[in-house]
């Protein structure tokens, strides 16, 4: 029995106005989605009146849009009621299986919408025009909004030694010795290139040395990692793809939780790999005449590789994909000799950090690999026999709780379309996300919170790109449409809980400013030992430590907020007792201590 149009209308008015209230009881908890206790303070007759009054409101509101425009709008504000409350939950939770439950609903929805001439998602024509300054209105935004919640993180004191403070004091020393040494990273002077060879940082130098500031390293990488979404942006330009493909492509992008819950994990030179990626393989896909693409993709190899010492591996995938997918023999020359290059880069950097290095637990010690290796001698040759000899082994450690949700975070906003491909030259380009990613059993490198998605996330979004190009008709606009959704709701979600950074700074701003300017106090000469907190703030110097016990450098500075006071307080009252008097102090925050002269 089919349904009347009115009726229709009616049922889903009548549903969004449940979802409306159901979202103001929502923020009314606190937005508590996981306790059913403050129900009460919301009565029953309270909520069907308000059920009631928004059911008369949409009634009203689509009556007269009806009217003056001549269309329905019942769909739109059913589609947008849903959207809404999808965010609300996003906002405020940050499990994948709930937010995939919640856009699992919406494609329903939407699913549902099409078959409706008049639905809005699918009548909307965007223009090219319109689509270029939607995209640059997007970045822009994405810009202001993280950028603004990445400077309240280093203000509020939230970075850390490992790994921000390293890399401000690597900058630090860059600037004045155009070598990179730390003192924080391994409690003695030494080069960071011994522990990840990173030539890429010179590239990063002149922006630091016009403003020497960690605020400086947080929005250089940002705007390098959204700076992506000019070469993908012209890649769909380029393969004539309908404007709202090329925007769904652009949104997902921008929107990407693996490079969104990374960015909170501070300053590191993964986060440079997506444009250089994408601008590698833009010039790979360039029509323009060989030697005019050539140098790009000789620059951008050699940008790519320098980034850190396990990126050739990504070059030489994206090598090796030219090699078999391109049909002229100029194409698959390039990506022989990509790949060549690579693997000629990638073991002659790996054989002299052996070494020379001092790289501890890095890609180059292979031990996030110990799950793989048998003894701690196997090295790389021994690690590639062990997953050969037990395939059933080795495909046991690509799964599990924690991978399944990574994997879960990396596909679901792009609908799982690069798995979708027939072409299985196109599977190349997912090897590093089993390598690097799944194969591993170190924790940070299958969390998108962390520095080790950003590479492999960028091959996802291209092969979405490509496997989107291949679309005929509408399908491709039904699959943009889904990808927007789903690319809301999880890039909501995998910053749920960084959205409070706002809230911290209007309670406690003034109190941190005047731990700032405290900092400010210490001169630069100066040798300091400091808590975790404080060593970022701290570190554009010659000398500074992360705290340990029985430090003598010339300035202590000790956290005493929380629990940390339990533990640095008689730390502080002994350096007093023992050649230190006090510099200054924020009560119940930080304590700063200086030796005797």
């Amino acid at each position: 029995m089919c349904l009347s149009s009115v009726n229709k209308n009616r049922i889903l008015r009548l549903i969004s106005a449940l979802i409306a209230a159901g979202g103001f009881v929502l923020t009314q908890n606190q937005k508590r989605i996981t306790s059913i206790e403050t129900l009460n303070q919301f009565g029953t007759e309270k909520y069907l009146c308000l059920v009631f009054v928004l059911f008369i409101l949409l009634s009203v509101f689509c009556a007269g849009f009806r009217k003056i425009c001549g269309i329905s709008s019942d769909e739109i504000f059913f589609l947008v009621t849903l959207v809404s409350y999808g965010f609300l939950i996003a906002l405020n939770t940050e499990n994948i299986y709930y937010i995939c439950m919640i856009g699992f609903f919406l494609i329903l929805a939407v699913r549902y919408l099409y078959q409706n001439p008049y639905s809005f998602l699918y009548q909307l024509n965007l223009s090219s025009g319109k689509m270029t300054r939607y995209v640059i209105l997007l970045s822009v935004f994405t810009l202001v909004y993280l950028g603004s919640l990445a400077v309240l993180r280093i203000f509020l004191f939230k970075p850390v030694t490992f790994d921000f403070g390293i890399f401000v004091q690597m900058f630090h020393y860059l600037k004045e010795t155009l070598i990179p040494y730390t003192t924080c990273e391994r409690f003695k002077l030494l080069s960071h290139f011994s522990i990840h060879f990173s030539p890429f940082f010179y590239c990063i130098l002149p922006f630091y040395a016009l403003f020497p500031s960690p605020v400086t390293l947080i929005l250089v990488q940002l705007t390098a990692v959204l700076s992506g979404v000019i070469p993908l942006y012209l890649m769909c330009k380029r393969r004539k793809l309908r404007p709202v493909v090329c925007f769904a492509l652009c949104f997902a992008y921008l929107l990407y939780p693996a490079f969104r819950g990374g960015l909170f994990y501070d300053f590191h030179e993964n986060k440079f790999l997506p444009p250089l990626i994408l601008w590698l393989l833009y010039f790979l896909e360039s029509e323009k005449k060989y030697s005019r693409k050539l140098p790009g993709i000789i620059l951008f190899t050699l940008l790519i590789v320098s980034v850190k010492e396990d990126a050739p591996i990504y070059t030489a995938c994206i090598g090796f994909f030219e090699l078999v997918d391109q049909k002229d023999w100029k194409g698959k020359l390039t990506g022989f000799f990509i790949l060549a290059f690579s693997v000629i880069y990638f073991f002659v950097v790996f054989h002299f950090m052996g070494i020379y290095g001092d790289a501890g637990n890095s890609i180059t010690s292979l031990g996030r690999y110990a799950n793989l290796m048998v003894t701690d001698y196997d090295g790389i040759a021994g690690l590639v026999m062990n997953i050969l000899k037990d395939p059933a082994y080795t495909i046991s450690q690509l799964l599990d709780a924690e991978k399944a949700e990574f994997l879960l975070w990396m596909f679901v906003p792009v609908m799982f379309l690069p798995l979708y491909t027939r072409k299985l030259s196109r599977y190349i380009l997912l090897i590093p996300l089993v390598l690097l990613n799944l194969l591993s059993d170190y924790q940070y490198q299958h969390s998108i919170y962390y520095q080790y998605t950003y590479a492999s996330g960028t091959l996802v979004i291209y092969l979405t790109y490509l496997e989107l190009s291949s679309f005929r008709g509408n399908r491709a606009r039904r699959f943009s449409a889904y990808i927007i959704i789903l690319s809301f709701l999880l890039s909501t979600a995998s910053i749920s809980s960084r959205n409070t950074y706002y809230s911290e700074y209007k309670t406690n701003g003034d109190i941190r400013g005047e731990v700032h300017k405290l900092l400010e106090r210490i001169p630069e000469d100066a040798s300091i030992s400091a808590t975790t907190t404080y060593v970022p703030p701290l570190a554009q110097r010659d000398e500074i430590h992360k705290y340990t016990t029985g430090d003598t450098t010339d300035y202590i500075v000790l956290s005493v907020e929380g629990k940390n006071g339990e533990i640095y307080r008689p730390a502080a009252q002994n350096y007093l007792e023992n050649g230190y008097h006090l510099f200054g102090e924020v009560d119940d925050i930080v304590i700063v201590l200086e030796k005797d002269k």
